[in-house]
């Protein structure tokens, strides 16, 4: 395994809205990856053609044949970045940017942090959001019982160990990657990630945070209230996801106490959201049936059962 080359995993489904703007910011780093594996989950628009409409080289697509969901996309790329020989999974959605610089930060913090106490595992860039870039979607801290993000006054540090951020944008080390196994594939969507971030934390892997390095993602739709307040808005059957997936997460990672933490801030954003108008329909109904299949132990894609 060469630890210097570089395997840049691009996540589609439905993506034809912007995944040309995604590939095209990354083939402007100043620092390129060796290759781009683009795994679609069964796109039903153009996705696919708008990707070989930009003749890319170095460029591979994998089509699966039904939308498997992002855990098992992210362990196909694990799979093929062992399997050819790459030393770092550069992973993006379907709807990043990354500035012009980002792979190239990461890596220089990569070098510069060399073997600290513990080895590293990943590193974040900085994730502001696309539609209103003065807000930053602040990496996470796990204090026992819940995520809580970073504080404002650590964020000045270039290098900042943390233990969970967004993973579109994250650069992964493939051997680490491989150790700790594969990411949960039945959580389907939503906090797959936060989810792999512990399991690699408790196994002595250490991440960082790496303010230079800069994407530019939604975290769904984002929209500013009267008071200046930004909510991010997400379609109905995501909070199906949520509610089921994070249950389980907090339940398994600090017990009774964490779930009740986590629907105490969900109820919370469901007052904010009220309040400003912007509730999804539907949203609480959703969210309840994915606690009651928490329970259930029913997991996978929602339509499946």
């Amino acid at each position: 395994m060469n630890s210097a080359k570089i395997l840049c995993l691009v996540l589609t489904h439905n993506g034809a809205e912007t995944v040309k703007e995604t590939l095209q910011s990354i083939l402007s780093q100043s620092v390129l990856p060796h290759k781009i594996l683009l795994i679609d989950n069964a796109s039903t628009d153009n996705t696919i053609g708008i990707v070989r409409s930009l003749n890319v080289q170095n460029l591979e697509i994998s089509l699966l044949d039904e939308n498997a969901g992002v855990g098992r996309a992210f362990n196909l790329g694990i799979e093929a970045a062992a399997k050819q020989g790459f030393g770092w999974l550069w992973i993006f959605d379907q709807d990043t940017i990354c500035l012009e610089d980002c792979l190239e930060s990461l890596l220089y913090a990569g070098n510069m942090l060399g073997e600290p106490t513990k080895p590293v595992g990943a590193l974040f860039p900085t994730a502001k959001s696309k539609s209103f870039p003065e807000v930053t979607l602040l990496p996470y801290h796990w204090n026992g019982k819940n995520f809580v993000h970073v504080s404002e006054d650590q964020s000045e540090k270039m290098f900042l160990q943390i233990h969970s951020s967004i993973s579109s944008g994250g650069l992964y080390k493939v051997d680490v990657l491989r150790q700790a196994g594969g990411f949960r594939e039945d959580y389907f969507i939503d906090f797959v990630d936060h989810d792999y971030h512990l399991k690699l934390h408790h196994a002595g892997y250490q991440m960082f945070w790496v303010k230079p390095a800069v994407i530019l993602h939604e975290l769904g739709v984002a929209k500013k209230t009267i008071n200046g307040e930004i909510l991010f808005i997400h379609k109905p059957f995501r909070y199906y996801y949520m509610g089921r997936n994070m249950t389980n997460g907090y339940l398994k990672l600090g017990g009774v106490v964490s779930v009740l933490i986590f629907w105490k801030d969900a109820w919370q954003q469901v007052k904010r959201f009220k309040k400003a108008g912007l509730f999804p329909k539907h949203a609480i109904r959703y969210f309840l049936s994915g606690v009651l299949d928490a329970f259930r132990n029913k997991f996978g894609a929602r339509n499946k059962h």
